[in-house]
């Protein structure tokens, strides 16, 4: 079977697809506008960008009051009004939160910048895509394929573009760019991944929060090489995206290597909830 057939036959499923996941996703929608956003691009309200169920009135004020603020360009004064809503079950406000922390917000009002937070808004993209919200699905499909705040990965940007278009078929079109990025294996490998997330098999978080500062560890030198950094820590070398067992007091750790900076080294630790920032003392 060729890969333009396998992509057709996947394409064709998603308007069943749709159809079966409508008898899941239970609660009236919300209010949306149209968009022709792009992944990855700043994406306006949707009608698939409307909570999946109906959230108490007192979220819907606190998300209309929070959108109203970001309208006005007071966007830090938007965001507590979003945190709010989300906290009080509106899953358009969690995607919202996400999308600010995401790229940060910008303003001449002073006072009203909001710093750009891009694993914090990882974290809250995913809880709103996994509350099955059709845009926050997608812009995973866009944070996978830009590498923001994760490993770019073709095959879960597929998977997470696919389950977009399940839960709205307007998204469907634009699986088409990204499949020709993925020999046949892989396109199978990632519709039948796109297929257990929509059954909610749903991975674990792609970014976990972050904390400064490991006295375990010990940072002995670092390279900032153009093309391939390095860094040596507990007399251990890593280059980034490498996993290794690092020498502590006590016996040995697995840890990998996520990213090198000019101030400090961004690491994960095996069987641990945070990841860690070494700071370049």
């Amino acid at each position: 079977m060729s890969l333009r057939t396998l992509h057709r036959l996947g394409t064709m499923a998603i308007l069943g697809l749709s159809m079966a996941v409508a008898g899941v996703v239970t609660g009236a929608p919300g209010k949306g506008e149209a968009s022709s956003a792009r992944p990855g691009g700043p994406a306006a309200p949707t009608s698939a960008q409307r909570p999946v169920a109906s959230a108490p009135k007192a979220a819907d004020e606190l998300l209309a009051a929070g959108l109203a603020a970001c309208e006005a360009r007071r966007p830090a004064e938007g965001l507590v009004w979003l945190r709010q809503a989300a906290a009080a079950g509106s899953i358009e406000a969690v995607y919202r939160v996400g999308l600010m922390l995401l790229g940060g917000a910008s303003v001449e009002v002073s006072g009203q910048a909001v710093a750009a937070d891009v694993p914090e808004g990882v974290r809250w993209i995913f809880r709103a895509a996994t509350n099955r919200h059709p845009a926050a699905c997608r812009q995973m499909a866009a944070i996978y394929l830009h590498g923001q705040g994760v490993k770019t990965n073709l095959l879960q940007a597929y998977a997470w573009l696919r389950v977009s278009a399940a839960l709205a078929p307007e998204f469907a079109s634009e699986l088409d760019a990204l499949a020709l990025k993925l020999d046949a294996v892989r396109l199978l490998e990632a519709q039948e991944l796109a297929a257990r997330y929509l059954r909610g098999q749903w991975p674990p978080p792609p970014c976990k929060p972050v904390l400064t500062g490991d006295s375990r560890f010990t940072i002995n030198g670092m390279t900032l090489a153009q093309n391939r950094p390095s860094v040596v820590i507990n007399h251990r070398t890593f280059v980034e995206g490498e996993t290794s067992e690092v020498p502590v007091r006590g016996g040995q750790l697995v840890v990998t290597c996520l990213e090198i900076r000019p101030d400090g080294v961004l690491l994960e630790i095996a069987g641990e909830n945070e990841a860690r920032l070494l700071p370049l003392r």
